[in-house]
């Protein structure tokens, strides 16, 4: 009898170890996921009001002058630019145009449609999900 009360005791502090193992690799857990998150957060931080330094030593958050900066950065570290231009051929015939180009109701929302589910936006400033969430309603050409 004192040995199944010894064993009894001796399981439910094991389990009460365990427990509290658990728990603590749990808290750990969370504490690592939270940092993680919190750091990738800081890390990918998109600031639209981002500002660049000019060559004259001011900063400019114009979309326009960064893109200057950026263009003759990497202009001069990758290519020595000859003034050529390549002749590309006409991929249409001359009767072709953009203004005898159709797009329908149809085709533009199937295309909204299939768009990714994510909140960034694209070059205009507007985000997939909003595109997406507003093919379903009517399109009209004014």
């Amino acid at each position: 009898m004192a040995y199944n009360q010894a064993a009894s005791r001796c399981h439910a502090v094991i389990k009460k170890f365990h427990a509290a193992k658990e728990v603590e690799l749990i808290r750990k857990i969370t504490w690592v996921v939270f940092l993680n998150n919190f750091v990738n957060r800081k890390l990918h931080c998109k600031n639209r009001n981002s500002v660049l330094r000019t060559a004259d030593g001011t900063m400019t958050s114009n979309s326009t002058e960064k893109a200057k900066i950026f263009n003759k950065f990497f202009a001069s570290v990758f290519t020595t630019d000859d003034d050529s231009v390549p002749e590309v051929s006409r991929r249409a015939d001359n009767t072709t145009s953009l203004s005898t180009i159709t797009f329908t109701q149809l085709i533009v929302g199937r295309t909204l449609q299939h768009f990714k589910h994510s909140p960034s936006t694209g070059l205009d400033g507007i985000p997939n999900l909003l595109l997406k969430n507003c093919a379903s309603s009517p399109l009209e050409h004014r």
